[in-house]
């Protein structure tokens, strides 16, 4: 059993979020962060309903067999969201939040985002890296990071069944958040 090893985690409970500047008007509502579309959305529970923050957004999402490494696509155009098929739900939540995230941070630069497999994990790109980043905050707050740990579940395998996401996200976000422990 992998566990996550704390510093210090006396975080204050309001975090901003990363993208706490941004500044988008989508159906009506002045998004600003993924903490303030959780908050929009009225999402308390773990782990996210995502089929509510889709509703909120006009987006409709689609699952079906995609070709060529494809895990995800956002087509903006027609506020469609379509995930692969054959992937593991935890996969699949990870990636409805990161289409979440272009959706909310990149619709006004590109009409149509496919995210390949092999570069989820990438720092190459920047639009790629901020959805990452929004989809972990969207997916596993911050705050509400910490208190599970401050509240004992330091397990890795644990953290990833409260939250909905595999074990290697649960891993990302922990380093993100400056947490040691196995594997990190």
């Amino acid at each position: 059993m992998a566990i996550i090893k704390t510093r210090n985690i006396s975080r204050p409970n309001n975090i901003s979020g990363l993208f706490g500047n941004l500044n988008i008007s989508l159906n009506n509502f002045n998004i600003t962060s993924a903490p303030d579309l959780l908050s929009r959305a009225n999402i308390t529970d773990f782990p996210v309903d995502l089929n509510v923050i889709l509703r909120l957004l006009g987006l409709t999402l689609v699952y079906q067999k995609l070709e060529n490494d494809i895990s995800g696509v956002l087509d903006v155009r027609n506020n469609t969201i379509t995930i692969e098929a054959r992937h593991p739900e935890q996969r699949q939540r990870f990636t409805i939040a990161h289409e979440i995230a272009h959706f909310c941070l990149h619709q006004s630069k590109e009409d149509l985002f496919e995210d390949k497999i092999f570069f989820r994990g990438a720092d190459i790109n920047s639009l790629e890296y901020q959805a990452n980043e929004f989809a972990g905050e969207l997916l596993m707050p911050e705050d509400v990071f910490y208190e599970q740990i401050r509240q004992g579940n330091k397990s890795i395998e644990r953290l990833a069944t409260h939250f909905g996401v595999s074990t290697l996200a649960i891993r990302v976000r922990a380093r993100n958040l400056g947490l040691t422990g196995h594997g990190l």
